[in-house]
């Protein structure tokens, strides 16, 4: 799993990945407290609970595409992601195969460093300014 090309910021595949990683956090995290108001429930179109609970599972399935990224930066064989998902050896390389080779040549973590422990000391009140970015590597 050779590095073929060098990450932005001067991160490492890795820390791209898990950037990447808290992103998808991020972006479920904020659509899940969204949900738990009840002050609109008189409101509630039909169908409407179901349409976000399959929004939360489309954000859950990024999540979890950007984890296996993630583990195969981190040095994980293919075998390993495939016991950990549960699944035969050959679906988890026709799904996830090609998006590494791509993930691989261009990796996009989609936010900064900045971004996300800015996001994190929101959320987190007294959680030190970079939570987030200080184990990158």
């Amino acid at each position: 799993m050779s590095q073929d090309a060098a990450p932005p910021e001067g991160l490492s595949l890795r820390a791209q990945a898990r950037l990447a990683h808290v992103d998808a956090v991020r972006d479920a995290a904020e659509y899940l407290i969204q949900q738990a108001p009840t002050s609109t429930d008189q409101h509630a179109a039909p169908g409407e609970y179901i349409t976000a609970a399959r929004r939360a599972r489309l954000l859950a399935l990024q999540l979890l595409d950007r984890a296996v990224l993630l583990e195969l930066s981190a040095g994980a064989t293919w075998d390993v992601v495939a016991d950990r998902l549960s699944w035969p050896l050959d679906t988890v390389l026709a799904r996830y195969e090609d998006m590494w080779k791509a993930w691989k040549t261009s990796p996009d973590a989609g936010t900064t460093a900045e971004q996300v422990d800015s996001w994190y000391s929101r959320v987190c009140p007294g959680a030190p300014p970079n939570a987030v970015s200080a184990g990158l590597f």
